[in-house]
C-alpha cells in the first residue's frame, strides 16, 4: 500500500510539484528530494507494515516556516524531534513546541495540519498510521492478544483532552527511536517493526510518566499575535505606525509640496520663453508682461504651497512625537525598577526628548519635501531624454560625483558620532 507524500507551503501557497523535484521509490522506501530553491534537503518514507510509515525529515526551510502535509483525518502520529525545533498544531487550536529530545504522539483532526519550523532547520522522524492499520499490525505480532489501538487513544485521552502525549528528554524513548533508524540513514525493516511494536507497548503502558505540559504549548491566536510582531518590519513603517491620527495632513502635506515645487518650476519654463522671444526678436511689452506675470504666479503659488505644506507636516509631526513620547512613558511605568536605578536620569532625558525631537526633521522636512524635490526632477529627466539623450546623459553625471564624496565624508560618522551621543549623555547627567 503506497503513500504520497503530500506537503505544500501555508505562506506562498506553493503546491508538492513546486516544492519536490524528485522521488526515488524501491522496494520499502521512498525518497523526496526538494526543489533547492524553496527546501533543501531530503525526506524519506519507509512502509514497515501496511499502513504503517516511518519517515524521516532532514531539512532547512528557505522560503517559509510554516508548511502543512494533506492528511486524512485520524491519523496517529507520533513525532521525534533529533535536532531543530518543531511546531506542532493540535486539537482545539493548542500549539506544542518541540525541542531535541522531545516526543509527541497525537491524533490528528480534520483541520489542515500546520507544521512550522521556527529555526527553519528540522531533523526528525514521524511514525504514521490509523487506529485500523495499527490493529492489524498488532494482531501480526501479537497473537491473541487484547492490545488494541484503541488503548493507545485512550492514553492520549487521559492525558490530554487534545489528544496527545508528550514525553520530554525520555531516554527509553530516545534509544528505540535511535534503533528504528541507525546513523547514516541505514534502515533495517525487521529490527524497525520490533522498535515500534516496543514503542507502542511503551506509550499505553500504565507506568509511563506522560508530562502534562503547561510551558510548552500555548493558543494558536496568541503564537500568531506574536509571530506578526517578530516579522521584520522597516523603520519607517514602524514610525508610521504612530501616525493613525494625522495621516490626512502627512498625506496632504506630501501633496502639495508636489504642487508647490511644481509651481517653482514655472519661472524657469517662464525666462526660457521670454529668451526665445527676445533671440527671435519677435516680442511685445504686453506678451513679455504676461509671461513675468505667470511665472510671478507661479513663484507665489510655490511660495503659499510650501507653506501650507510645511505647516501641515509639523503639525503632523509633533502630534507622532507625543504619541512616541506617551508610549515611552507607558512603557518606563512598566520596566522593572532596577532598570530605572540603573538608568542615569541623564539617558531617559535624551531617549524621551532629543533622541524623540531627532524625529521631527524626517517627518516635517524630509517626507514631505524629498518626495517632492525627487519627484518633479525625474520628470524633467525624462523630458531631457525626450529632447537630447547627450544632454541627459550629461546630466546625470553629477549624481555619482556627489555618491563618492558624500562616502568618503560618512567614513568616520558613526565614530564620531558615538562620541557626540556619549558626550551628550554626560552633559544631562549633569544637568538634570
Amino acid at each position: 500500500m503506497s503513500r504520497e507524500l503530500c506537503i505544500s507551503d501555508a505562506r506562498y501557497k506553493l503546491s508538492s510539484k513546486d516544492m519536490i523535484k524528485n522521488v526515488e521509490t524501491t522496494d520499502n522506501k521512498t525518497i523526496y528530494y526538494y526543489n533547492e530553491n524553496y527546501i533543501q534537503g531530503k525526506t524519506v518514507q519507509y512502509e514497515i507494515f501496511d499502513g504503517v510509515w516511518i519517515v524521516y525529515d532532514d531539512v532547512v526551510i528557505k522560503t517559509s516556516e510554516q508548511l502543512f502535509p494533506v492528511e486524512e483525518t485520524g491519523l496517529i502520529e507520533m513525532n521525534y524531534c533529533i535536532s531543530g525545533r518543531y511546531e506542532f498544531n493540535f486539537l482545539n487550536h493548542k500549539v506544542f513546541y518541540m525541542g531535541t529530545g522531545d516526543f509527541v504522539a497525537a491524533l490528528s483532526n480534520n483541520e489542515c495540519h500546520k507544521y512550522n519550523f521556527p529555526l527553519s532547520n528540522y531533523k526528525g522522524i514521524s511514525i504514521i498510521t490509523n487506529s485500523k492499520s495499527l490493529d492489524g499490525f498488532l494482531k501480526t505480532i501479537f497473537h491473541d492478544t487484547d492490545i488494541t489501538s484503541n488503548l493507545l487513544v485512550s492514553k492520549m485521552r487521559q492525558y490530554s483532552k487534545y489528544k496527545y502525549i508528550i514525553l520530554l528528554n525520555n531516554s527509553i524513548v530516545q534509544n528505540i527511536i535511535k534503533e528504528i533508524i541507525l546513523p547514516d540513514n541505514i534502515f533495517w525493516k525487521e529490527e524497525s517493526i520490533l522498535k515500534f511494536a516496543e514503542l507502542v507497548l511503551l506509550l499505553i503502558n500504565d507506568d509511563i510518566e506522560a508530562v502534562k505540559v503547561r510551558e510548552k504549548y500555548f493558543d494558536r491566536h496568541l503564537v500568531d499575535k506574536v509571530k506578526m510582531r517578530k516579522k521584520k518590519t522597516s523603520p519607517f513603517k514602524r514610525l508610521l505606525s504612530f501616525a493613525s491620527e494625522c495621516k490626512c495632513k502627512m498625506t496632504s502635506s506630501v501633496l502639495l509640496a508636489v504642487l508647490g515645487v511644481a509651481c517653482g518650476m514655472i519661472p524657469y519654463f517662464a525666462i526660457a520663453e521670454i529668451t526665445v522671444e527676445i533671440v527671435n526678436e519677435n516680442y511685445t511689452f504686453n506678451e513679455l508682461a504676461s509671461i513675468t506675470l505667470i511665472a510671478l504666479a507661479g513663484y507665489t503659488g510655490k511660495v503659499v504651497l510650501t507653506a501650507i505644506s510645511t505647516s501641515l507636516s509639523h503639525s503632523a509631526a509633533y502630534a507622532i512625537l507625543g504619541n512616541i513620547r506617551r508610549k515611552l512613558t507607558l512603557k518606563l511605568s512598566k520596566v522593572p525598577l532596577g532598570y530605572v536605578l540603573k538608568t542615569s536620569s541623564g539617558e531617559l532625558k535624551t531617549i524621551m526628548i532629543d533622541t524623540v525631537e531627532k524625529l521631527e526633521e524626517p517627518l516635517a522636512h524630509i517626507i514631505p519635501e524629498m518626495i517632492s524635490n525627487l519627484l518633479i526632477p525625474v520628470c524633467v529627466l525624462v523630458y531631457l531624454f525626450y529632447l537630447d539623450i547627450h544632454i541627459a546623459i550629461i546630466s546625470l553625471i553629477t549624481i555619482p560625483i556627489g555618491m563618492i564624496l558624500y562616502k568618503i565624508i560618512m567614513k568616520k560618522y558613526v565614530y564620531y558620532y558615538k562620541k557626540y551621543v556619549a558626550a551628550g549623555n554626560v552633559m544631562n547627567s549633569t544637568v538634570v
